[in-house]
């Protein structure tokens, strides 16, 4: 079935109204997210394109919280890091969200930099920055990256990064010089316990084994003015290995 297709596009839907994912707690992300994909598999309704098929799991209860009253937080994995995939990552979420605001955007970018960031991740990161030049995502943050890599990536863009995703599964302590730094340009600093890989190569389900990841979504939405968590979710697109 799967194979007649390049692209599927899968949707958790709201991981709050699914008992057995609530049940579990102290679960690594990287499980996390192959627990989802299965339900999705096994529970969701498909909606078949010419050469994409959408799954989406159908949940309730929250899902029926008025977009425009929530704070809706996004973590992308750019498993394939091009300006098409970050499109259609963005795209993608918004119509599945409703078209809202997206409040904050934080990109994980897979390849190694030293020193300076690639010219690869800067023409992504303009593409980010048109969406928030429209109003369409208010602040932008980049995950895991060396202090001056972020820095030097402040430095060249007109839209500047608010956040720095930092992980602290090996470390506990922020480095000196990028805790000054985000002091002087208020930025947040924001601590996970992500692997460095959500989804690392051979690690996918075996109804899936022909495809590919080619970009995983994470997002999180608060009511606004109570902080209460009403929806958490993933959507991914994978594509055909060729």
């Amino acid at each position: 079935m799967f194979d007649d297709y390049n692209e599927l596009v899968m949707h958790s839907g709201n991981m709050l109204d699914i008992d057995e994912l609530k049940q579990k707690t102290g679960v690594k992300s990287s499980d996390e997210l192959l627990d989802v994909m299965k339900i999705v598999l096994e529970r969701g309704k498909t909606i078949p394109g010419e050469k994409t098929l959408e799954v989406y799991n159908i949940t309730g209860g929250n899902e029926l919280v008025d977009a425009q009253l929530l704070y809706t937080n996004v973590k992308l994995f750019l498993k394939t890091p091009t300006k098409e995939a970050v499109i259609s990552a963005i795209e993608t979420l918004k119509t599945v969200l409703y078209n809202i605001s997206l409040d904050s955007v934080i990109i994980w970018y897979p390849n190694e930099m030293k020193g300076e960031p690639t010219e690869e991740l800067l023409k992504l990161w303009s593409v980010l920055g048109e969406y928030v030049l429209k109003k369409k995502v208010v602040r932008l943050g980049i995950a895991d990256v060396d202090t001056d890599v972020f820095i030097s990536l402040y430095d060249k863009v007109e839209v500047k990064p608010e956040i720095f995703h930092l992980n602290v599964q090996n470390c506990c302590l922020v480095p000196p010089e990028l805790q000054k730094f985000a002091e002087e340009k208020e930025i947040q600093l924001l601590t996970h316990y992500d692997p460095p890989d959500i989804m690392p190569e051979g690690n996918m389900i075996a109804e899936l084994k022909n495809f590919k990841p080619y970009w995983i979504a994470r997002y999180q939405s608060h009511i606004k003015c109570r902080g209460v968590l009403a929806k958490k979710g993933y959507l991914l697109s994978l594509r055909q290995i060729i």
